[in-house]
């Protein structure tokens, strides 16, 4: 009795390493019978936090980059594993492949700081607050991750009081799903928008390019006079046509 009694906590501890073991690794059969290549799972894991915990010792740092009176010591490797821009600056030969010291320039040292924190954690906080320099600046460094997911952000909390302002940044930075995405939200929710501040600040052709839509969704034609008139209104000094100086 004893004897069994003590077989079993050692075939739970048993089953619990092979829990574990199944946890960790997974097993991607081959062509031979008998070979298989055992993964682990948490490879990928621990290898950043082992690079980060090397930036963050300044260990093995090969490049400094300096960004409004900030410096982020970091592995030049990493960088250009993912980022089109940093990998054109370290490998084609440029001045800055073989600089101690690189300037960053036209990006926020703290968004900067973000974007190289999340090359070695995959992670990213974004908000309100700092979702349009996040875009600008992953647009502008190529870390289309962050870009992407800036876009899925505004999208996901897009309304009657942003859109008009998120179709305008869209656009600016080139994102087609996201620029399509907020003027179908403006064409369709076009009745609550039009005395919004945002849309009282649009440009002659972005005000145009929404009247004139096949699409733009209103009661009454009526509204549409009455949306151009209020920007006329709030803009007196632009013009639709700049040729012979008429106003709409």
């Amino acid at each position: 009795m004893a004897a069994a009694s003590e077989s079993e906590p050692r075939q739970a501890a048993k089953r619990m390493r092979l829990d574990t073991y199944h946890e960790v690794y997974r097993s991607v059969s081959l062509s031979s019978a008998d070979t298989e290549v055992y993964v682990e799972r948490t490879h990928p894991k621990n290898v950043l936090e082992g690079l980060n915990r090397l930036r963050l010792n300044r260990a093995l740092c090969d490049v400094v980059l300096c960004c409004g009176g900030q410096e982020f010591p970091c592995h030049r490797y990493v960088l250009a594993s993912f980022s089109p821009y940093f990998e054109a600056m370290f490998t084609s030969g440029m001045l800055e492949s073989t600089q101690e010291r690189v300037t960053i320039s036209a990006v926020e040292p703290q968004v900067f700081g973000m974007l190289v924190n999340y090359a070695y954690t995959s992670e990213v906080s974004i908000s309100d607050e700092n979702v349009e320099a996040l875009l600008e600046a992953s647009n502008l460094l190529d870390f289309m991750a962050i870009r992407e997911a800036c876009c899925v952000y505004m999208n996901r909390y897009m309304d009657i009081s942003n859109c008009v302002w998120i179709n305008c940044l869209a656009e600016a930075q080139c994102c087609e799903m996201l620029a399509e995405q907020s003027m179908d939200y403006i064409l369709e929710h076009f009745s609550d928008i039009y005395q919004q501040e945002d849309f009282l600040s649009l440009s002659v052709e972005e005000l145009t390019k929404i009247l004139a839509s096949d699409h733009l969704n209103v009661p009454k034609e009526d509204m549409v006079f009455e949306a151009a008139m209020l920007w006329l209104d709030k803009c007196p000094t632009c013009y639709i046509h700049e040729t012979g100086g008429h106003r709409i």
